[in-house]
């Protein structure tokens, strides 16, 4: 499975092959200021009429045409916008490190941006100053947000309820994998926090912003868990906190071969509830078989819900949990159970009615008394 093959290098390519969404909100960013820059050093330009003549006569002296000198001046605002850029990336990268900002501000933030800078430009005609009015207008919005987030205690009340959830799959989903992330993951994180054993194909989708700098800047390796030392230091590291706007973080454990079954139990046994998306088992799965085990062995099985479809191989997934059932240790919390009985959710369509149902049973399991 998956997570029984993790090296750098693999996950690394799937970083500069496929779309990383969770990092759309920066590059976004980045792209707004660099554009503002290459539209900006041009409409400036054209409103001085003496640098434009010394801009002019320089551009024909070395052989530049007038589309060459305009094109030259697109770049140069470019350029240097793109260095102020990447210097606010560095800084959202450290505010959103210490919680002041989170993966969803960002996004909304650069549309806000976009849309005041955009607008910004046209008005650069009434005065050079009104170039600030969109700035000024994004800082307006973040004072009403600052505000409203306290007065409300958006991120206090969120605190109140946060529930813990582990998110384990079959490896080798693609997309199939990245839909219900994608639909869990913008309701269950106003819930609480998730946690999952992250193999290349669902990190491309789940990959954090500070995670991406990470990869940008070589570093990438350090999220990787490589020994018990380092999994106890990611565990004390784990956010469970809310950011200000109420949203709970996903946590990513990339895993080696030998450290993956210590992560799992570390996981399993402190989540509030596991869903385990078996879209595509079959006896190949032998990680995925190891998994239910564990979970029959770890977890409650009110705590816990497995998701199905059509390619599901159910005949030999009620062998695998019934031999799991038989097999049970004597310290496991089903061991008092009269009889195995396991939720499944049914996921051949992502429609609202099913998705509905499931999020009220995973509400239902998270809700569940431990014992």
């Amino acid at each position: 499975m998956a997570r029984q093959q993790c090296p750098g290098h693999s996950l690394a390519g799937h970083f500069l092959n496929r779309r990383v969404r969770a990092v759309g909100p920066l590059v976004l960013v980045f792209m707004v200021l660099s554009v503002t820059g290459a539209s900006l050093i041009v409409t400036l330009t054209g409103n001085n009429q003496k640098l434009l003549k010394a801009i002019s006569d320089f551009s024909f002296a070395i052989g530049f045409g007038a589309t060459g000198t305009l094109m030259a001046l697109h770049m140069i605002g470019f350029a240097a916008f793109a260095i102020l850029g990447w210097l606010i990336i560095g800084s959202l990268f450290r505010l959103y490190e210490k919680k002041q900002i989170s993966a969803q501000s960002i996004t909304i933030d650069a549309v806000w941006l976009l849309f005041g800078i955009a607008n910004s430009v046209g008005l650069v005609f009434e005065g050079r100053w009104w170039i600030l009015s969109g700035v000024g207008a994004f800082a307006l919005y973040k004072l009403n947000e600052a505000v409203l987030f306290r007065a409300l205690a958006v991120a206090r009340r969120a605190q109140a309820s946060g529930r813990r959830l582990l998110l384990l799959r079959v490896s080798a989903l693609g997309k199939r994998s990245e839909t219900p992330y994608d639909a869990l993951g913008k309701s269950w994180r106003a819930v609480g926090s998730m946690q999952m054993i992250a193999g290349p194909d669902l990190a491309t989708s789940t990959v954090e912003p500070h995670e991406f700098l990470d990869f940008l800047g070589g570093k990438l390796a350090r999220r990787f868990i490589d020994s018990g030392q380092t999994l106890d230091l990611r565990m004390d590291q784990m956010d469970l906190h809310p950011d200000k706007d109420g949203q709970f973080r996903v946590m990513e454990f990339f895993c080696h071969d030998d450290t993956w079954k210590v992560t799992l139990a570390r996981l399993a046994d402190d989540s509030d509830a596991v869903l385990m998306d078996l879209r595509g088992f079959s006896p190949k799965n032998a990680g995925c078989i190891f998994e239910i085990n564990e979970l029959f062995n770890l977890v409650p099985l009110r705590r816990a819900l497995f998701a199905i479809d059509e390619t599901t191989d159910q005949p030999f997934l009620r062998q695998t949990m019934q031999q799991a059932w038989s097999q049970l240790k004597d310290l496991s919390p089903n061991r008092r159970l009269p009889e195995g009985e396991v939720s499944l959710v049914e996921l051949s369509a992502i429609s609202a009615d099913r998705f509905s149902n499931l999020l009220y049973a995973l509400c239902a399991a998270a809700s569940a008394d431990k014992s």
